[in-house]
């Protein structure tokens, strides 16, 4: 039933649905909280954190930890003003 009632309320981004709770998740993660620090804050355990984790880097293909920080910096940016998320940048070695 929890499952139900977070996908009501959850926003599309790029198409892919995106819970409150996956973006609070994602939030943490990108302000550089350990998952243990996000559990703390979102009074959770690190295993849902983690399982969070999975899901959003499912969607996204989020595949490391800096993809999923930019993808988080991407969501804070939307959410003032800006709409889509950025590309992928190669230049990064």
């Amino acid at each position: 039933m929890r499952a139900a009632t977070d996908e009501a309320k959850s926003e599309t981004v790029n198409g892919k649905p995106v819970s409150p709770r996956e973006l609070q998740v994602l939030r943490c993660v990108a302000a550089g909280l350990t998952y243990g620090q996000t559990a703390t804050r979102l009074g959770i355990s690190v295993h849902t954190v983690n399982t969070y984790v999975r899901r959003i880097r499912h969607k996204f293909a989020a595949e490391t930890h800096a993809n999923l920080v930019r993808l988080g910096i991407a969501f804070d940016s939307r959410d003032s003003g800006e709409t889509a998320l950025p590309a992928e940048r190669k230049d990064f070695h």
